[in-house]
């Protein structure tokens, strides 16, 4: 399994919130005919449940030889095309999921997906996965910019395991067309173990070392005095809620940044409770938001209540494993 198929997917969330931030309210008008029939006979995309992609930014990371493409839309779909093991080395024209090995998630070189339907916490509830289509590439990363487009895509809802990362089409799942999708972006390195590893980067410039990633800030002084730094991203400061991308929809007027949430109000649907200073919503913060019997102690990295965080809080003879649960 790619390491690089672990970041690609670690990069998803942040992503959407990111691009999320740019909306400007106005939704992409869908200029494509959904009819079956036309005047020159049927219509070839009657088949597809949702058709196009509107891209409203474009990124591209390089991790030795690996290439990860993000095209994003307004609403914060995802479309990533992710290239592994030199499986492109030059500019021309590929054919996508064109053999059995190409077909799935876990095991494509060539692969092509979109990551769709995502909530405030940036996590998509559909996945997509290319079916058949062409990639054509006119400039490679080698020159600095990944230069193409991808024509007569189409791409099949699926499952992917978020261990294994093999992908499989759901019975009743939607059918995605994308007739064409130019895409134009610079290349810029992905990971990092120095500092000086993300400065030839123009956007993505500054290393978070305990990840090993390279992102555009790591605190507010990173960012241009009317911006500030979240999920490694520089955002725009807001006055008020109608200022905040729709994922982060309140504002904290204090300090102009967006949240999940900054009262409990804000969170009935995620629990109950906002965290105090991360401003996202959460189970608990302390054992004393737990108080369903089994369930005593909070886990304060996924601030879900748990039946135990060491042995201490099993029975005798019983210790605490990794899923904080008693054995």
């Amino acid at each position: 399994m790619s390491a690089g198929r672990v970041a690609s997917w670690w990069l998803l969330g942040a992503l959407v919130l990111v691009v999320a931030a740019c909306d400007d309210g106005n939704e992409p008008v869908d200029t494509v005919d959904h009819s079956s029939e036309s005047d020159e006979g049927p219509n070839p995309l009657a088949h597809c449940a949702r058709i196009g992609f509107e891209s409203v930014a474009q990124i591209t990371y390089r991790d030795d030889d690996e290439i990860t493409f993000y095209a994003d839309a307004f609403n914060g779909d995802t479309l990533s095309i992710e290239l592994y093991a030199s499986a492109i080395k030059s500019a021309g024209s590929y054919a996508l999921a064109d053999r059995l090995a190409e077909s799935n998630y876990r095991t494509c070189t060539n692969c092509v997906l979109i990551a769709a339907d995502c909530n405030d916490k940036g996590e998509c509830s559909k996945n997509f996965f290319v079916s058949k289509g062409t990639l054509e590439v006119s400039s490679y990363a080698d020159t600095g910019r990944f230069v193409g487009k991808l024509s007569g895509l189409e791409l099949v809802e699926v499952s992917i395991d978020p261990s294994t990362f093999e992908s499989k089409p759901l019975e009743s799942g939607q059918i995605w067309c994308i007739p064409e999708l130019s895409f134009d972006s610079e290349v810029q390195t992905l990971t990092c173990k120095t500092a000086n590893d993300c400065a030839k980067n123009t956007l993505t410039k500054k290393c978070e070392l305990s990840a090993g990633i390279c992102l555009q800030c790591l605190a507010d002084g990173d960012c241009a005095g009317t911006e500030y730094c979240a999920f490694g991203a520089c955002l725009p400061k807001c006055a008020k809620d109608a200022d905040c991308p729709e994922l982060l929809p309140h504002c904290d007027t204090g300090t102009g940044h967006c949240h999940m949430c900054t009262l409990p109000a804000h969170c009935a649907e995620f629990g109950g409770l906002c965290h105090p200073t991360e401003r996202f919503c959460v189970s608990c913060v302390s054992d004393a938001d737990c108080t369903e019997e089994g369930a005593t102690h909070c886990e304060t990295e996924s601030f879900e209540c748990v039946q135990c965080l060491n042995d201490g809080h099993c029975d005798s003879g019983q210790s605490c494993n990794e899923w904080n649960s008693c054995e």
